[in-house]
């Protein structure tokens, strides 16, 4: 019997750090941080082929991703712009409306025997 839970702990223990190790050697072999920081840290530490200043980097760089580029716009807009989109008609829901009314008049008089779902006997009238 402690072998068997000497096992399980084991089996238990081992996958999480054996993931975490091969999450991290995958990473790092995958992908790779192009960020302007860590240029400037490889820069600084000496590594060749990373020479990197920061007034060598196009003002067109720093701009935030969210904002399009301007020369693309026009383009985009009349793209877009020749899209037909119908427009629909109004939908009549009268008759269905007339039946969900129905259906809840006809499920509101319904009665429920005496005593049918009550708790103990019925109580005496």
């Amino acid at each position: 019997m402690g072998f068997l839970l000497t096992k399980i702990l084991f089996l238990m223990a081992l996958p999480p750090p054996a993931a975490r190790c091969f999450a991290y050697w995958w990473f790092r072999r995958h992908y790779e941080d192009v960020t302007l920081d860590s240029r400037l840290a490889r820069a600084k530490s000496g590594t060749p082929g990373a020479a990197v200043s920061r007034s060598a980097w196009p003002h067109s760089a720093c701009r935030p991703i969210c904002e399009p580029p301007r020369s693309s716009s026009p383009p985009v807009h009349a793209a877009v712009s020749d899209i037909d989109i119908p427009i629909l008609e109004r939908v009549d829901l009268s008759p269905l409306h007339a039946r969900l009314e129905d259906l809840t008049r006809r499920v509101g008089d319904i009665r429920s025997p005496p005593g049918a779902g009550s708790r103990g006997p019925p109580k005496p009238a």
